[in-house]
């Protein structure tokens, strides 16, 4: 005869807590994207990368390596 295993409850608590932690996740994945466009928009008159091909790769490689940097923030919380 099989032993019937309780279902894994979580209590309110602990489900406040988790929504508290996954809104500042989102936050900070916000506020780090909101940088990124904003250092992008106050740098965008300096070079024109829609007439070149490595600025194209560089704006490219620096939202990447912004998302990345904004990921790892958010981790360290």
């Amino acid at each position: 005869m099989a032993v019937a295993h309780p279902v894994a409850t979580i209590d309110h608590v602990t489900m406040l807590a988790n929504l508290a932690l996954a809104a500042l996740m989102v936050s900070v994945h916000l506020g780090g994207l909101l940088c990124l466009l904003w250092m992008l928009r106050a740098r965008v008159h300096r070079f024109r990368p829609h007439e070149s091909r490595p600025a194209q790769i560089g704006v490219i490689l620096f939202v990447v390596l912004g998302l990345d940097a904004a990921a790892l923030r958010s981790a360290w919380i």
